[in-house]
């Protein structure tokens, strides 16, 4: 099921590319040189495997060399910032999920970056969905029957 549920969200991570990458390759001398995409956390997990498959797909439309950059820490804000900071030429790009562009504006006093301002959307890759789960205690089966029990006063599990 998993292996499964890998190769659909490979296979939407690759589809979501391409209009965003036939766009981008159409503009006049681009690319002039290597694409970056930088990937704000460690090696090896989801967001930088996606990356890297999105990147495969970016170099056989342009014929560009991509490197793929990981540049974890502080919540996926030093990455982040580093693509605020650079130059806007499409040749730096930022693979993030929009919890980075969304919910860290709220977490992080100082981002070093805006994230409404600093960058622009170029393509949404794949979706990802989350799922609420409590412990087998909690009186509550649906998320009704949850916000109902949260309301009733201390949430405590017996």
């Amino acid at each position: 099921m998993l292996r499964r549920r890998f190769a659909s969200m490979t296979a939407l991570a690759l589809a979501g590319t391409m209009p965003g990458v036939a766009s981008l390759a159409r503009a006049e001398g681009y690319p002039s040189r290597p694409i970056r995409i930088i990937v704000p956390y460690v090696p090896g997990g989801p967001v930088d495997v996606i990356a890297r498959l999105v990147g495969d797909s970016i170099a056989r439309s342009t014929k560009a060399p991509v490197m793929v950059e990981n540049r974890p820490g502080a919540g996926s804000n030093i990455g982040s910032a580093y693509v605020a900071r650079a130059v806007a030429d499409g040749h730096t790009l930022l693979l993030v999920p929009g919890s980075t562009l969304t919910i860290n504006d709220a977490l992080y006093s100082r981002l070093g970056y805006s994230p409404s301002t600093d960058f622009a959307l170029i393509s949404v890759i794949g979706d990802m969905p989350l799922i609420l789960t409590v412990a087998n205690e909690v009186p509550a089966r649906d998320m009704q029957e949850f916000v109902r029990w949260g309301r009733r006063g201390p949430c405590q599990v017996a």
